[in-house]
């Protein structure tokens, strides 16, 4: 069932392409106009803000940042949560125009408002669930740590690969636990994190399934960008996938909403 399950929220996206721009387009336009007047506002330094947010930047090492950014630590450090907020709302909003229209059969306009809808409620459902999540991860990266340690030493590569596999399927896995709570507010239903965890554990071995397959995916699809190296065309490809990959992850929640809330089939 759970190649089922992930094989219908794939077709769901690329059976309604149109719909799924129109969800998506308007709130990724708005939160990137919103990133670029905030970086603006700010004064933002190129070259600090690459030092504290790309790959292995350290927020409190001040030798990574250009001696004349250092006054502006806290302009950057500011605009990296700002723009985490908004991206978070954006994606808030993105998300539950695309669950309405498939739950709801509520067709997206060409550029969908925000007004009317549970944005705020699902934004903040969101983040109790990211942090229930943090809460949980963070002792079991611990004990994983601890049992990987002879492995580390010996084959460093092969540690970090079992952990971070082991480490997102067992998040994806908790998340998809946990957040049926995410399309319920979306479409005005309250339900609890408790009820989703109830709602399914029936489909608790599927889920996890789910979870895997999810991984391999986001892992294959990873692949698509590496031959064209650090270009443009690597950027767009990575921007394609990582749109995909969230409606994909969205339309996962959709389904399995629709199936164990509201008993719906799961459509071959």
């Amino acid at each position: 069932m759970a190649v089922q399950i992930l094989r219908h929220a794939i077709l769901m996206v690329l059976n309604n392409l149109g719909d799924a721009l129109k969800a998506t387009l308007a709130p990724l336009v708005a939160g990137a106009v919103a990133v670029m007047l905030l970086f603006a506002v700010l004064g933002i330094d190129v070259e600090a803000l690459s030092a504290l947010s790309g790959p292995g930047g350290d927020p409190l090492a001040q030798e990574d940042l250009p001696p004349e950014a250092l006054q502006n630590v806290g302009s950057l450090m500011i605009f990296l949560l700002l723009a985490a907020l908004i991206s978070i709302l954006c994606f808030s909003w993105a998300a539950v125009v695309w669950h309405r229209f498939i739950l709801l059969e509520e067709y997206p306009p060409a550029l969908p408002s925000p007004s009317g809808k549970p944005v705020g409620a699902y934004l903040w459902r969101s983040l109790l669930v990211a942090i229930l999540l943090i809460v949980v991860m963070i002792p079991v990266s611990l004990i994983g740590g601890l049992l990987l340690g002879p492995l580390l030493a010996g084959s460093p590569v092969l540690a970090t690969a079992v952990f971070s596999t082991v480490f997102g399927v067992l998040a994806s896995y908790l998340w998809l636990r946990w957040a049926m709570v995410l399309p319920a507010v979306a479409v005005g239903r309250g339900l609890t994190i408790r009820d989703s965890w109830k709602a399914t554990g029936r489909l608790g071995s599927t889920i996890l399934g789910v979870s895997v397959l999810t991984i391999l995916l986001n892992l294959v699809l990873g692949l698509l960008a590496v031959p064209f190296g650090a270009s443009f065309v690597a950027l767009l490809v990575n921007i394609v996938v990582s749109w995909f990959t969230a409606l994909v992850g969205l339309s996962i929640l959709t389904t399995l909403y629709g199936h164990l809330i509201e008993d719906r089939p799961l459509v071959e």
